[in-house]
């Protein structure tokens, strides 16, 4: 049985439903920047006829490491996502974190805030980049 008391909610709860909604708009980006990183390799082999024991890399171009180098940024800034997310619920709900404020001379609810949406931003911007360098691998002769 856990004795903890619920975190209260706040007078502005629709804080906590944006950030909610925002949670799970990402919980679909990040399943398709995590497929994307596993696909192209089923993708080249499907497409150039290699079969499995073949390695693919004499036939990668610098466009499908950039699409990876690209897919690891957009699920890095995913991660920021998820912490800065976590930490604004925390803030909202009356829990202390007071470095942003230190640090940065920044309320800490606009901190977390301005993290979590920089990182969707981020999380977008990375995954389109890595759909158009993926989208140059295939049509390179």
């Amino acid at each position: 049985m856990n004795n903890t008391p619920p975190l209260p909610l706040p007078e502005d709860e629709w804080k906590l439903k944006v950030n909610a909604n925002y949670q799970e708009a990402m919980k679909t980006l990040i399943s398709l920047v995590t497929a994307s990183l596993v696909l192209p390799i089923f993708f080249i082999r499907n497409f150039l006829g290699i079969s499995d024991p073949v390695p693919i890399r004499p036939h990668l171009h610098a466009s499908a490491y950039w699409a990876w180098v690209f897919l690891f940024a957009s699920l890095l800034c995913s991660m920021f996502f998820y912490l800065g997310a976590a930490k604004f619920v925390k803030v909202v709900c009356g829990g202390k974190e007071e470095w942003p404020k230190r640090l940065f001379r920044i309320d800490p609810e606009k901190f977390f805030e301005h993290l979590r949406d920089g990182a969707v931003g981020g999380t977008v911007l990375f995954f389109v980049a890595a759909i158009v360098a993926l989208g140059r691998f295939f049509t390179q002769s």
